[in-house]
């Protein structure tokens, strides 16, 4: 938990740094729609893992995924060298496999403030990798829906003066997963549907959401994604690494678990 403490801070600390970059002003419908994507594809759930089970009948892992996230969007309302075209993302990494190939997963990171930046992250799934009698292919097969739920706070300069920005983001998915082990190898690959939901409220500028007089905007876009990895598993021990592609943002993300 102290490890998880201090990445925490890393992270609080990257975004109030450049939370004052931001400089959101005057946006559009389409550009919080397009904030909302890079904010969904950024801290969406994942396990970081293949579409097997952790173990027989009962399994349990728990350890720290992190990576990095290009943010496209972000980057168009950024200018110069204060542009962000990427930002950290991370948390701690809870899944335990029970009988008949179903999983519970759990992507957390306790609420913290930080110099005026609030954040907070959770992230339920459900995984079920279907029994070898059922299933028709020559690889594991597995099926996850997920649930993620962000809530990010900052204040940023606009033209209307130092603005207070509140982002609450719901994430939810569907997804497919294959993969083949070999050894302690184990290669996957999935793809699913994902829809992301966001609400904004903005006080102390009325410049921010010049379409809107209450200061407030919602989105709710949704897109096809697909996601590669591999996970390598010696004794009590994992790591995995996963490329993802939703919206328009590529994310890649390693993980490091304790199995038991």
């Amino acid at each position: 938990m102290k490890a998880l403490g201090v990445l925490t801070l890393f992270v609080i600390l990257s975004l109030n740094v450049q939370a004052q970059d931001l400089g959101f002003d005057a946006l559009s419908q389409a550009e919080v729609d397009a904030i909302t994507k890079d904010f969904s594809a950024m801290f969406m759930h994942t396990s970081v893992g293949p579409a097997s089970s952790l173990g027989e009948v009962f399994g349990v892992e728990l350890g720290l995924y992190a990576g990095l996230v290009k943010t496209p969007n972000i980057e168009t309302l950024t200018t110069g060298t204060d542009a962000i075209d990427q930002l950290p993302h991370l948390g701690l990494l809870f899944g335990m496999s029970f009988p008949m190939g179903i999983s519970g997963e759990l992507n957390y990171l306790p609420s913290f403030d930080q110099s005026g930046t609030k954040f907070s992250l959770t992230s339920l799934g459900g995984k079920w990798t279907l029994p070898d009698d059922m299933n028709p292919l020559p690889m594991t097969f597995a099926v996850r829906a997920f649930y993620t739920k962000l809530n990010i706070e900052f204040s940023a300069p606009t033209a209307g003066g130092t603005a207070a920005f509140k982002f609450d983001n719901s994430i939810t998915g569907l997804q497919a997963l294959i993969s083949q082990k070999f050894a302690i190898f184990e290669p996957y690959f999935g793809l699913g549907y994902v829809s992301g939901s966001l609400g904004l409220d903005v006080t102390g500028s009325s410049t921010v959401l010049p379409f809107t007089v209450t200061q407030s905007a919602s989105s709710s876009p949704s897109a096809i994604q697909y996601f590669l990895g591999a996970e390598m598993e010696v004794l009590f021990f994992a790591v995995g690494l996963e490329f993802n592609h939703t919206f328009d943002s590529d994310r890649i993300t390693l993980k490091s678990t304790f199995r038991f």
